[in-house]
């Protein structure tokens, strides 16, 4: 795969679970588990390449220049150290402050997040919080170091409707308050149109389309951002196209067949799928696929998932 992220930007990584999306965020930071690996390729970063990078050159870019929000706060704060002694501990090491100063730093972040009564949460366990205290005070160790990446990994997942909302709210204004730019991985293509500027779709291992967010929606190329699309349920009782599944499962990926992994879920598949290189090519401006049959013209005059270029 490959991707280009530009200052102050944001990119989506979307597609089912197991499609690569937090595997691929793991690769840019080198927090692989093992036995994985990467095994060749480039990440580069403000003019490095971060696999070329010793561990202890890493160590200073993760939780520094870039920072990254996981899925579960509950199993990435630490749940025998205060909430906001993990923070201190951030300010200290990245940022080389004295603990006074890094205190107070890190409730001016604890409020900055939207944490009531700061100085007071500072002291709480993270079992302590609720699920949308722990996420914001995981994002508020994320940012202390004022990254210029922020790698976010559904930082959303298992919270209710209301607290996602105020999530994302704050990510985004933090993300105009500093600049930095930002990974959003989400299944959630509302949340992708609100606060994205490019996504990537993710199938196998491989990105499949890429395009700024409108171009997406307006224009899905590839069979398999399509049949995502169809998939979204209609909020219009009145719509009389219904909600599609995506047929079939997701391949394992030990066992990949040559071509192209999404063809024996396709409903465009053909002679010539099992030969595709998944290389990228461009169908518009800034636009690229990895389906090289059919046009998306052709797939709205023939698909039932699609009319009028609306899914």
């Amino acid at each position: 795969m490959s991707f280009t992220l530009e200052r102050g930007a944001t990119l989506a990584l979307v597609g089912e679970s197991g499609s690569g999306k937090s595997m691929t965020c793991r690769s840019i930071i080198g927090l692989v588990p093992k036995p994985g690996e990467v095994i060749e390729g480039r990440v580069m970063f403000d003019g490095r390449d971060l696999l070329g990078s010793s561990r202890t050159e890493l160590r200073k870019v993760r939780g520094g220049e870039i920072g990254m929000v996981f899925q579960d706060p509950t199993a990435s704060l630490n749940p025998v150290y205060k909430v906001g002694n993990q923070i201190v501990e951030v300010l200290r090491i990245k940022r080389g402050m004295g603990t006074r100063e890094a205190t107070r730093r890190a409730i001016e972040l604890l409020d900055r997040v939207g944490i009531a009564s700061p100085a007071t949460q500072f002291h709480s366990y993270p079992h302590e919080m609720s699920g949308g205290m722990r996420q914001r005070a995981m994002i508020a160790s994320a940012i202390a170091a004022e990254p210029m990446l922020l790698i976010a990994d559904e930082p959303t997942a298992a919270l209710d409707v209301t607290v996602q909302a105020q999530i994302l709210a704050l990510l985004t204004e933090l993300q105009q308050d500093t600049g930095m730019a930002m990974i959003l991985v989400s299944h959630d293509f509302g949340v992708i149109a609100q606060h994205c500027d490019h996504v990537a779709v993710m199938y196998a291992g491989y990105i499949v389309e890429q395009a700024p967010v409108q171009e997406i929606f307006d224009h899905p190329s590839h069979p398999y951002t399509q049949a995502l699309l169809a998939s979204i349920p209609q909020l219009d009782p009145a719509n009389r196209w219904e909600m599609v599944p995506v047929r079939g499962q997701p391949p394992e990926l030990s066992k990949l067949a040559p071509g192209c992994p999404f063809s024996p879920r396709c409903e465009f598949v053909r002679d010539g799928c099992e030969s595709v290189p998944m290389s990228l090519q461009e169908v518009g401006p800034d636009h690229v696929t990895a389906c090289p049959f059919v046009t998306w013209r052709d797939r709205v005059a023939t698909s039932p998932h699609l009319r009028d270029g609306q899914p």
